[in-house]
């Protein structure tokens, strides 16, 4: 299995459960509180987004994961009808 296949397979586990976050601000909301595992990106998330995601996520010790898809797919993908530029999964 792909790696790109494996995040959104993940993703998808996570949607029938209460551990996800969509979207940049509840997102970096939640990492600055350290409650976040994993944080999935689309590939053409805004780089200003990107940049605060990747500098706080060490200080919390969350995994960040850029997905090859971009955030049209990814909303299709969670079955949303609205793009999706960053998914935050609580810790569990």
């Amino acid at each position: 299995m792909k790696a790109q296949e494996k995040g959104i397979q993940e993703i998808k586990h996570y949607l029938t459960t209460d551990r996800i976050i969509i979207g940049s601000l509840e997102t970096l909301k939640a990492l600055k509180q350290a409650q976040l595992e994993t944080i999935y990106l689309a590939s053409n998330c805004k780089p200003e987004i990107e940049a605060d995601i990747v500098q706080y996520s060490p200080l919390s010790g969350t995994q960040v994961v850029k997905l090859p898809v971009d955030n049209n797919d990814l909303g299709t993908s969670c079955k949303k009808p609205f793009s999706i530029s960053v998914i935050g999964i609580k810790k569990g």
